[in-house]
Parts: C-alpha cells; sequence; structure tokens
C-alpha cells in the first residue's frame, strides 16, 4: 500500500514549494479497485491554539469561528463537511516564537503528523495548529496528510481567515497546488500542457484546472485588483520570454482557485473534479480514514462518566446491551437516518437522554459543519476531559461566582442546555457573580473566555 507524506511550504509571497518526486496515490491504484464515493462526507478538526510559556498572546476564538466558517462554505458545494471535534491551549515559547516553516517543522517518519507538534495531536482528526498574525505562515504536512500550520500575514491579508486555509486543507484531502509539475519548480519534470492533453497525468492530475505554470503571485502574474492573470508574464525568472508551456502555448490559467498561487484575495472556489479528487482521497487514503465521521456506529457495555458525549454518524447508530447513561451525566446521539435503541440500553433517573435524525451536511442544516455555537461538543470515538475553571457554588440554586483577579480581561461566560441551546451570554460580569436563578433545574455546560484563554466545564442547578 503506498502511503506519502509531502511538505508543502508557503514562504514570503504566498509560494507553496512542492517537491517534484512525490507519486499520486490516487493515480497509483488501478481505476477498477478504487473505492466509489457516496453521499456527505464529515471530517472531524481539532483546534490548537499556539500562545507563550505564560500562556498570553496568540489568536481568539473569533478567528478560529471565522477559519471554521470558511471551511464550511469552501467545502460545501462538495458535500464536504466539519465538525469541530474540540480545542486546546498550547503554551510553548518555542512554537510559538517561530517564524519559519522549512527549518524547524518536518515529518521525517511519514505519518502525516509534524514530528515537533505530534505529541499535541489528536490521532483521528485534522489538526489546525492556529498562530497569530505576527508569526510562522501557512503549511500542510502533506497530500493526504492529518495537520496545518497556520498563521502569519500575506499581502496585508491575515491567513487563517482567509482562503488559504481551504489550500491547506485541500493538500490534506489530496489537492496538489494547480501548478504542480511546472518548469519553474526544481526536478520537476511532468508540466501540464495548456491544451490538456496531459492533464490526468501531470501537473495537478485533475483535468477541469487550466494548465498553471506558476508560482504566479510572487512573479507578478496577478492584477491584485482584478484577479486577472496577466498573459505576457514572464519567464521563471520573472525576465526574459514570456513564460510558455513545452508546446509553446501561453499559459492562463485561473487565479480565482483556492488552490492555485494567487494572492489570497484572489482565491475563490475548488474546481468540480477537485471536489471529486478529495473526496476519492476520504474514501480511499488510509491517512484519512480515521478523520471521518463514520456512517454507522454500535454502542454496548458502557457506563458513561463525563458530564456530557455526543456521537454523530451519517447513517445509523444502534444501542446495544449494557449501554447505561449514569447519574448526572448527558448523552447526545445524532444519525441521518436511524437510531435503534435495543434492550439493555437504560437512562438512569437524574440523567439526560437526547437522540436527533439529522440530514448532516445537508443544504440548511449545518448542525455538522463546524457547530459554532457547541464547542463543548465531540464527535465519534473523540472523547475529551473538559479544561476545569471554577465556579462555585456547584451545585448552585441560584447565584454562581466566577474567580477574577484584578488584571484579568475580557471575561465572558456562556451556558448552554443539554440540548445545546445557549441560556446566558454575559461579557464582563460585574465582580465575577452570574446569577442563574431563573433557570429550569438541571445539568449546564458553561464556556468562560478570560484573558484569551477558554475554559470549560459542568454546573448543575437545583
Amino acid at each position: 500500500m503506498l502511503l506519502m507524506s509531502l511538505n508543502l511550504f508557503c514562504q514570503d509571497g504566498n509560494i507553496c514549494r512542492t517537491p517534484s518526486d512525490v507519486p499520486d496515490f490516487l493515480g497509483a491504484i488501478p481505476p477498477e479497485q478504487l473505492k466509489s464515493t457516496k453521499g456527505n462526507y464529515v471530517v472531524r478538526v481539532f483546534v490548537h491554539f499556539m500562545r507563550k510559556s505564560n500562556g498570553t498572546g496568540g489568536e481568539t476564538v473569533a478567528t478560529m469561528n471565522t477559519a471554521l466558517n470558511i471551511l464550511k462554505n469552501d467545502f460545501a458545494p462538495h458535500k464536504i463537511c466539519f465538525s469541530l471535534a474540540g480545542t486546546d491551549i498550547i503554551n510553548n515559547d518555542y512554537l510559538y516564537n517561530q517564524s519559519g516553516l522549512n527549518s524547524v517543522f518536518s515529518d521525517a517518519d511519514h505519518n502525516g503528523k509534524y514530528d515537533q507538534v505530534e505529541v499535541y495531536t489528536i490521532k483521528n482528526a485534522i489538526n489546525i495548529f492556529l498562530w497569530p498574525a505576527d508569526k510562522l505562515q501557512a503549511s500542510a504536512v502533506g497530500i493526504g496528510g492529518t495537520s496545518i500550520l497556520i498563521g502569519g500575514k500575506d499581502y496585508g491579508i491575515k491567513l487563517a481567515t482567509s482562503h488559504v486555509i481551504s489550500h491547506e486543507m485541500g493538500h490534506c484531502l489530496g489537492l496538489y497546488e494547480t501548478y504542480n509539475g511546472s518548469l519553474c519548480l526544481p526536478g520537476n519534470s511532468c508540466p501540464e500542457f495548456v491544451n490538456g492533453t496531459n492533464s490526468a497525468t501531470c501537473g495537478d492530475y485533475v483535468t477541469d484546472t487550466p494548465a498553471d505554470g506558476g508560482p504566479m503571485a510572487v512573479k507578478g502574474c496577478i492584477n491584485q485588483g482584478s484577479c486577472i492573470y496577466k498573459t505576457n508574464c514572464l519567464s521563471c525568472s520573472g525576465s526574459g520570454a514570456v513564460l510558455v508551456d513545452p508546446n509553446g502555448q501561453t499559459y492562463n490559467p485561473d487565479v480565482k482557485l483556492i488552490m492555485s498561487n494567487a494572492t489570497p484575495n484572489c482565491m475563490q472556489y475548488h474546481s468540480p473534479l477537485q471536489g471529486q479528487r478529495m473526496r476519492l482521497m476520504l474514501e480511499n487514503n488510509p491517512v484519512l480514514q480515521p478523520v471521518r465521521v463514520p456512517d454507522i456506529l454500535i454502542l454496548s457495555n458502557e457506563t458513561t462518566s463525563l458530564p456530557y458525549k455526543l456521537y454523530d454518524v451519517l447513517e445509523s447508530i444502534t444501542v446495544q446491551s449494557n449501554y447505561i447513561v449514569s447519574n448526572n451525566t448527558a448523552l447526545e446521539l445524532r444519525a441521518g437516518d436511524v437510531i435503534e435503541l435495543l434492550p439493555g440500553f437504560e437512562a438512569t433517573y437524574s440523567s439526560n437522554f437526547y437522540a436527533f435524525i439529522d440530514v448532516i451536511c445537508g443544504t440548511y442544516d449545518q448542525s455538522n459543519s463546524a457547530r459554532l455555537n457547541q464547542t463543548d461538543d465531540v464527535s465519534t470515538s473523540m472523547i475529551f476531559e473538559e479544561e476545569k475553571q471554577v465556579v462555585f457554588p456547584n451545585p448552585t440554586t441560584g447565584e454562581l461566582m466566577i474567580p477574577i483577579a484584578e488584571n484579568d480581561s475580557n471575561v465572558s461566560i456562556s451556558i448552554i442546555d443539554n440540548l445545546g441551546k445557549q441560556v446566558l451570554n454575559l461579557n464582563d460580569p460585574k465582580n465575577g457573580k452570574i446569577n442563574i436563578e431563573h433557570l429550569a433545574n438541571g445539568i449546564y455546560f458553561y464556556t468562560i473566555h478570560k484573558n484569551g484563554d477558554v475554559y470549560r466545564g459542568k454546573v448543575i442547578k437545583e
């Protein structure tokens, strides 16, 4: 079985340097052995906020939410959605202060993860390591990988909240740059012809993306205002003759393709066949199998212990014998078609159990695509202990206290019920006092933002 990991480094000018000696994973599989794609695909993502060792600096939850929305909108036309599996904070000066990629981050063992941050990597999600806008730039670990590093700016545009996040996700899901194989790249010997006759076996291996001589952004081949390619663009060195393909034909690439080397403001979409290629990779590449939300799930022989547990599947969930939702815990099941509870399933008196049939990744239902208002949710087989922030008293009959120091800033609290409905959202609570007397008795889940950090936990209202 062929596995590959291809390092892609986006440097100044937004150039992505793709090594030339990495074969096409899908091209190595005989067509009759390729598994065909189906319906919708939901991909788990896990976001790591990079901060200084003292916990300061780094990006905000708002930046993450914007990035997830961009992913949702860019991939939805191809029936690919994203489910936020969780977040964490990495306090590490050495990692936080990196400003380059090539010399620091690598995947020496070719397992689809960056060696330098592998200890933080969640095994069944695509891991997005989020740096601030003054650090690093953008990189995906491989064509068919599970890690993205992103931060910095290019052309004055914050990369994490631009289509560059979708560019890097495209690499993880199997897409090459449109200029892959270009004669402008050292060692490349398979440039795509402008007439398209070799587009299935050279270039980016996608037949509906025009040949690209790239890297166009650095060579000044784009009018950034109009996003129009300058057909008289010069050779790879930026001087001399006009850039042409091996047959002497002038390039005219689509600069609005996300996988082009255009400036971030010009990137807009993936082509239909790029979408099909990503779906084939999700179906066939073993590196990507663990990051997919499964079609079916069978649960048995478990007693819940975490305050809240969510299982999402595309088709059906069957709960068999000896599955118990224990006291003061909550279980939520979501499936596209069927949820079946067999004898032996038990939800105890003081527990909470919910089951929903959702058209996952549907046109109107976005419940499974980057749940922005339910970041406590976790997806199938991804159960994480919550990061605790002490609140008291707990249980409470009405008043809740958050410890706030004099130098704390940007403090807010939101509370959701077991249905994921927000029941309270408060900024800068006076003296840290929260009144929840009006809420019905039961279990609630809080999210506290303080000094740019995020804390989560459970509170019981009696």
